[in-house]
Formats: structure tokens, C-alpha cells, sequence
């Protein structure tokens, strides 16, 4: 059975990631799904980043329930700043299996600028959030993957008006998050008085 990965810096975690999992583990039957919430980088500046421990302990609350998902924290043992290509190899060395990476079109569409695109591509498959805008230059990357021997798998998704950036916002500013994010991750984000500066 196939294993998804979906990581991101899940800062936090909101329904809109939620959805994306779901619909990954609808187009693969039979799959697992791995959050893997990313150890905080240094190039992510100007942001409020919680702590590793509280995004893992989001995620494990926004896949609580759900039989196919779970969460690992392999990025945070892993050098920084972490590259898709070394954890996906460090699955694959660590429990080897078939793996998809799980991400939205604008990563997907700047591929050529992450690390070792060329190999990542063999080793993993991509599915990719198709949200609708750009679907031109979505198929261009989508045949040239896969003319590099790569496979990806394109998720038919509404548009997201959520983002975290966004929840973290509104959370600044005293605003309700409640329909944005899972209400166990809410109750954790107000219990812990995440993102309040």
C-alpha cells in the first residue's frame, strides 16, 4: 500500500490541509498518509512560527479519528533546513514502500527550484492540489514529470479561502478562527495562547 507524505509547516494546521489529505487518500485506495510537520527552518523570517512540539501535537489532534493518517516527526531529527529529496530518501532507506508527496500546485509549478528535482522525481510521486488557476501551466509540469519517468496524480479541489497565515491573523487580532481550523486544534491554539503576538 501506498504511503503519502504531506508535509508543510502546518502553522498552523487548518481544514483546508484537512481536505487536501482526504482527497489524497480518496485517489489512492488503500494508501496511509504521514503529516510531517517541518522543523523550523531559517529561511522562514517574519513569521510567528510555533514551536515543533505544538505543530506536531495540531496535527496529531487534526488526524485524530482518521484511521489512515498518522504523524511522524522524522523532519525534526533531520538536517536543517530539511529538503524534500533527503526526507523522501530517509523514508525510503528508513521504511522503504511506495511513495506519493503530497502538495499544492504553486510548489508543485516551482519544482525546478528545490533540491535535486531531477532525482526526487524518481523517487517519489507527486499529487498535487488542482485548484482550477493555471491548469495550463499545470499540465506543461505535470507531462514534463512524467516524461522524466516521474508519476503525478492531480486532485480536483475547490479553490481554499483559508490559509494560515490568514487563521494566524485573525487570531492577532482577537478574531474567531471557529469552521477554520479542527475544534480540537482550536481548543489546543487557545488553551496554549498560540499566535497571539
Amino acid at each position: 500500500m501506498p504511503t503519502v507524505l504531506f508535509g508543510g509547516s502546518f502553522n498552523p494546521v487548518h481544514n483546508g490541509h484537512l481536505r487536501l489529505a482526504r482527497a489524497a487518500l480518496s485517489a489512492l485506495p488503500g494508501a496511509k498518509l504521514l503529516w510531517l510537520p517541518a522543523a523550523c527552518s531559517p529561511f522562514k523570517t517574519g513569521r510567528a512560527m510555533a514551536a515543533e512540539r505544538h505543530r506536531y501535537a495540531m496535527c496529531a489532534l487534526a488526524a485524530a479519528g482518521e484511521s489512515a493518517m498518522a504523524v511522524s516527526d522524522a523532519e525534526f531529527s533531520l538536517p536543517a533546513p530539511s529538503y524534500t529529496v533527503q526526507t523522501v530518501e530517509w523514508f525510503l532507506h528508513n521504511r522503504p514502500d511506495e511513495y506519493w508527496f503530497l502538495c499544492g500546485a504553486d510548489a508543485f509549478l516551482s519544482l525546478s527550484r528545490w533540491r535535486s528535482p531531477e532525482r526526487l522525481v524518481t523517487l517519489t510521486g507527486f499529487a498535487v492540489a488542482d485548484r482550477g488557476a493555471g491548469q495550463a501551466a499545470l499540465q506543461r509540469q505535470k507531462a514534463a514529470v512524467e516524461a522524466a519517468g516521474g508519476r503525478v496524480l492531480l486532485l480536483p479541489m475547490e479553490p481554499e479561502a483559508v490559509s494560515s497565515s490568514a487563521i494566524r491573523d485573525r487570531l492577532r487580532a482577537g478574531q474567531p478562527i471557529t469552521g477554520l481550523v479542527p475544534p480540537a486544534v482550536e481548543q489546543y491554539i487557545r488553551e496554549n495562547a498560540l499566535y497571539k503576538e
